[in-house]
């Protein structure tokens, strides 16, 4: 059997939360047979940033995408018509249909054999223009547009500026339901996405903390950890990320330090100019940069911190600070998708405001062992929902539900 797996970011390296997602369903898909892999690139990648994924997956393909076409409504519209709601597509929802990556797709299904296609994203499937006629499809929606695009509403200035918005969010999530009825099984981050979707059948593939191949994340032990660290792991250069520490540290890190004097905080990943130099001149903080083994850092820490505002999809670093044995202070945006699997205090503090989140974490400074207690807890609820034997089997059982609605794999 051979499966295509359909994505914007290759799956490997994975440096990132998309790519690691993308690089755990390669592997799922692969415990079914061979997999290919279709990038959808704005810039086409070199040989040399392909080859980690040749060598983990298999062959790879790519194309450069177009200007937009539109699909729907507009593609019954004459000529500007057609052209102003492409662009509106385009530009203001971010879901279009790419005329070049649409040829691309058929032409490759048309000279391989392939028995299932794996599309990563909404956006994606727009892009390429899937549809049901094209075969056995799944989709991985992970984040939702008109989620993320509904969650700007809060920070958006001007009564006619929030309007839009919320239209625009009206429009995408009727986007959403057409793109993934054109697919046999769609699979969601989290259990809260499938009201909003509205896709009968849609099934929980949850996000899971990344190992490389062989691996598993394990609690850390308390030996090497200091007293008063905190701990904050994000790619910085995500915006959501960047905006939400600038937040933590105006708001919330001047209370933690009244009330903890010693307390300091460690913050990891990769960072603008801009946000190191505010870190550089808050006290207390120390950049880590791009840190390859977290192992130690976790260790270090007594508690990880996610604050997270807004933004699209499940906080995956929530889940990989209680795979290495640390409580994590959460906001409430951070904590969507984990309500039922992890309830406050079963591994997680949630904080609804500044001040509370800055009172979860004076508890987890103080000296009762409460950061023992609840990263033992957290570390037992990953190890049981949140392995890669429960996403895959997820994934492999939606792919075989496609195949079965077409009448199986082709002979």
């Amino acid at each position: 059997m051979r499966t295509l797996l359909i994505a914007s970011t290759p799956p490997h390296p994975p440096s990132g939360g998309a790519a690691q997602r993308t690089a755990l369903m390669a592997r799922a898909l692969q415990r079914l047979g061979e997999v290919e892999v279709l990038l959808l690139r704005d810039e086409p990648l070199d040989d040399a940033a392909l080859e980690p994924t040749r060598k983990a997956v298999g062959p790879v393909h790519q194309v450069r995408l177009r200007p937009f076409t539109s699909r729907g409504l507009a593609a019954r519209l004459p000529g500007f018509g057609r052209r102003a709601v492409a662009t509106f597509e385009r530009r203001v929802l971010g879901l279009g249909r790419d005329a070049g990556a649409a040829a691309a797709l058929r032409g490759l299904l048309a000279t391989r054999r392939f028995d299932a296609v794996l599309v990563r994203y909404v956006a994606e499937a727009a892009t390429i223009g899937y549809e049901r006629s094209l075969g056995p499809g799944v989709l991985d929606v992970d984040d939702l547009p008109s989620q993320t695009a509904g969650e700007a509403v809060d920070h958006a200035r001007g009564v006619l500026r929030r309007a839009l918005i919320r239209h625009q969010t009206i429009v995408l999530r009727q986007q959403e339901r057409l793109i993934a009825k054109e697919f046999d099984a769609v699979l969601l981050a989290a259990a809260t996405d499938i009201g909003p979707l509205g896709i009968p059948g849609a099934v929980v593939a949850p996000n899971i903390p990344y190992a490389p191949p062989g691996a598993r994340l394990s609690p850390v032990g308390w030996d090497a950890a200091e007293p008063g660290r905190l701990l904050v792991v994000a790619s910085w250069n995500y915006e959501p990320n960047a905006h939400g520490l600038r937040r933590f540290l105006d708001r919330c890190w001047p209370l933690v330090r009244r009330a903890v004097p010693h307390a300091t905080l460690d913050i990891a990943g990769r960072m603008p100019q801009a946000l190191s130099g505010l870190c550089a001149q808050t006290p207390c903080v120390r950049t880590l940069g791009f840190v390859t083994d977290l192992a130690p850092v976790y260790a270090a820490c007594v508690a990880a911190v996610a604050p997270v505002y807004h933004g699209g999809g499940t906080k995956i670093k929530v889940l990989e600070a209680l795979a290495f044995g640390r409580p994590c202070v959460v906001t409430e945006h951070a904590h969507r998708g984990y309500e039922s699997t992890l309830p406050h205090e079963h591994g997680v503090l949630v904080g609804c405001t500044d001040e509370a989140l800055a009172g979860a974490c004076v508890r987890l400074l103080g000296p009762d062992g409460l950061p023992q207690r609840l990263g033992e807890v957290g570390a037992a609820i990953v190890a049981e929902s949140f392995s890669e034997d429960v996403l895959s089997s997820t994934v492999v059982a939606a792919v075989e539900s496609a195949l079965r609605a077409r009448g199986g794999p082709r002979a």
